[in-house]
Formats: structure tokens, C-alpha cells, sequence
């Protein structure tokens, strides 16, 4: 009899453990539904901002490339999956464009590979290793993206601490030129236009260093009258308030390249997730107003 009990208890306890194994089974798969559930509503939050986002209603956008809505690959991507996180194409989103600003990387080795930043709001972006991953374009005239003497560039990026670290860049000659290094050799960070070489269309800072491995939104100015500005999470950093001298050469054509150029010199080391340039010097609250979208989109707080 008592064998019987302890048979049965045994028996019991076998259940027992197996409905509990059951249901813990059930809770990891219900939390990771959950968990993919809260990713899917966060994507397509930032995909609706992007159809109502404050450029449509700009004249001048000449550029607007992000990693979070569909229209932006020619195929279906998805960062769990390593045969689907890494694209051929990034697709320019100007509906008002007539030729898009497409951008290309055919090298399976050299695209930048599509993963979730917590800093980002947990938003798909384009991981760059900072060796040869880059995106191009090939025979952009400066008349594609910018007027001779002005512009403005909002950059949403990561960028982890690396000596000649650069975002883009266009480099006709060494006479022109339109680059953003996030970090140069010495530390600092350049926005060129023009001559950079020279001096007399380059803009410096050495204060940027507070913003490395932080989601940041970069906007970059120059105006007509030679005044140009890097900001941080709208904060100005620094400004030039003499005017500078140099004029871009839109007639010129170069390869435009985002992430490091063809000698895969001064490779950009971070994640990318927006690109957004005017071929015109966009007023404060135009600024501003971008800014804020930007802000909502990718969770980076403004500093006031």
C-alpha cells in the first residue's frame, strides 16, 4: 500500500513538474510576443512621424534617407535575422524629387549591418564598423544637394570615440569639398564646406566629446552671409560669426559617401539611423521645428 502512495506521489510530482515546465514555457513565449509586440507598435509610431514629419512642408529638402520606414529598402529587412539585416540599396524618401537621392553599397562585405539601439529609441539603424562599411552615389554634382554658399544637414547618429571618424562626405578636389568629420586625429570635430583645407570654409570644435557613444541629433548650417553652426540636440555649440569666405563649386561632380570613402579612409565608426539635407540655410523655427520631429522619432532629448 505504501508502495503504491509513494508510486503515485512520484507519478504526481512528475505532472506537477511537467505543467510547471509547461507554463514557464508559455510565460518566456507570451513575454517574448509582448516584447515583439512593443517593438512593432514603436516602429510603426516612428513610420507615422515620418509621414507627417515637418520637411514635407519645406521647400529645398534635397536629400532624406532613415532606416525605419519600408519605402527605404527595395526589400524586407529584419535585424533578428542575419541573411535580412543588411541591404544593397537605402532609398532616398523626397516625394518631391524628380531624380532620388539613392544610395548603393553592391558589396555584400562593405554594407552597414541593420541593429536595434537602445539609445535610439530602440530603433532599427545602420551599424557602421568603422574599417569599409559605407553607402554611395556616384556622380553627384554639388547642385544635387546644396547651394554655393549655403546648406543644412540634420544627422541622427552614434558615433563611438575614433580618430578621423567621418559621417559623409564629397570631395571633388582638395579645393572642395563637404565633409562632417565626427572626429578628426586631433580630437576635434570639422564641418567643411569648400575649402576646408584652407580655412576658409571649415568650422571646428573640441567640445563634442561629451555627446560620444549618446544618441545625437547634428544639425549643421552655413549661411549666405558665411555664418555657420554646429548644433547638438538643438544646443549650438559653436559658430562661426565672422563670415567665412569659402563657395562651393556646384558644378563640380564627385562621388557623394556616407560611412567612409573608397580608400575606406577616415571610416565612420557608430550607428546612423537619419540623414536630412536643404540646399538652403533653413530659418530658426524651421530648424526648430525639425528638430522636434527628430526628437519624438528617435527618443533624444533637446537641450533647451
Amino acid at each position: 500500500m505504501k508502495f503504491r502512495n509513494l508510486t503515485a506521489r512520484k507519478a504526481f510530482s512528475y505532472m506537477e513538474i511537467s505543467v510547471v515546465i509547461l507554463m514557464i514555457g508559455l510565460l518566456i513565449a507570451g513575454i517574448s510576443k509582448g516584447t515583439d509586440m512593443i517593438g512593432d507598435f514603436r516602429i510603426q509610431t516612428a513610420r507615422n512621424l515620418t509621414k507627417n514629419a515637418p520637411m514635407l512642408r519645406m521647400s529645398g529638402l534635397t536629400v532624406w534617407l532613415d532606416t525605419v520606414s519600408k519605402e527605404s529598402f527595395d526589400i524586407e529587412v529584419d535585424v533578428k535575422d542575419s541573411t535580412k539585416n543588411k541591404v544593397s540599396e537605402w532609398n532616398d524618401l523626397n516625394p518631391l524629387a524628380n531624380n532620388k537621392f539613392d544610395l548603393m553599397q553592391p558589396t555584400s562585405s562593405l554594407q552597414p549591418t541593420l541593429v536595434i539601439d537602445s539609445k535610439m529609441n530602440n530603433l532599427p539603424v545602420f551599424l557602421f564598423d568603422g574599417v569599409d562599411d559605407n553607402f554611395y552615389r556616384l556622380n553627384v554634382l554639388g547642385s544635387d544637394f546644396s547651394q554655393s554658399d549655403q546648406v543644412t544637414i540634420f544627422l541622427v547618429q552614434k558615433y563611438t570615440p575614433m580618430q578621423a571618424s567621418m559621417t559623409y562626405a564629397w570631395v571633388p578636389s582638395n579645393g572642395q569639398r563637404m565633409i562632417y568629420h565626427s572626429q578628426w586625429t586631433d580630437g576635434n570635430t570639422y564641418f567643411d564646406f569648400s575649402d576646408g583645407l584652407l580655412g576658409t570654409g571649415r568650422l571646428s570644435t573640441s567640445t563634442i566629446g561629451q555627446y560620444i557613444n549618446m544618441g545625437d541629433i547634428t544639425t549643421l548650417i552655413r549661411k549666405p552671409t558665411g555664418v555657420a553652426n554646429i548644433r547638438i540636440n538643438s544646443h549650438k555649440l559653436f559658430s562661426t560669426d565672422a563670415p567665412q569666405t569659402g563657395i562651393l563649386d556646384v558644378t563640380a561632380s564627385s562621388t557623394f559617401y556616407i560611412g567612409a570613402q573608397i580608400d575606406n579612409a577616415n571610416a565612420f565608426n557608430g550607428n546612423l539611423g537619419e540623414v536630412i539635407i536643404f540646399n538652403r540655410a533653413l530659418k530658426e523655427g524651421e530648424i526648430n521645428s525639425v528638430e522636434q520631429y527628430l526628437s519624438q522619432k528617435w527618443g533624444i532629448k533637446l537641450i533647451p
